[in-house]
């Protein structure tokens, strides 16, 4: 997208890729938006991740070799363009949760690293040593 905005005289402050994504935690499995956002006043990337959906195993191994859902959603509610509407998140949670839902929270948690990143810094200083209480460094000589 970069490249594209270069070649084609584009000007922007801020360029968001959003992409559906899924992953494994323990015997849990869930689909989940990222977002990444390259912000060129700072020449930064900074990525971002939305809530998680639960999905069954099942699921999980459909999904795995890039396959939508999406698609299968369409054949079982015989409806058309299920990502741009509802997507699958949508369609798990009987329409409480759209797809846009998703996809802006990855969004705000990217930007949050961006507009917050000031505020992250002074509490690291302030409260590192407090949040890891490193053993000290002791030099061994092997002989």
């Amino acid at each position: 997208m970069l490249k594209y905005c270069e070649q084609n005289d584009i000007d922007f402050n801020y360029l968001i890729s959003i992409d559906g994504g899924y992953y494994q935690s323990a015997f849990s499995y869930f689909i989940v938006t990222f977002s990444s956002i390259f912000d060129k006043k700072n020449n930064t990337d900074t990525v971002g991740m939305s809530q998680e959906l639960l999905i069954t195993r099942a699921m999980f191994d459909y999904v795995k070799p890039r396959r939508s859902l999406n698609k299968v959603t369409e054949e079982i509610a015989q409806v058309k363009d299920n990502k741009k509407s509802q997507g699958i998140s949508g369609y798990l949670t009987n329409g409480y949760y759209y797809r846009s839902y998703f996809d802006l929270s990855s969004v705000i948690s990217a930007f949050r690293a961006i507009f917050n990143s000031e505020k992250q810094t002074v509490l690291e200083k302030k409260y590192y040593k407090k949040i890891y209480k490193l053993p000290k460094y002791e030099e061994k000589t092997w002989i």
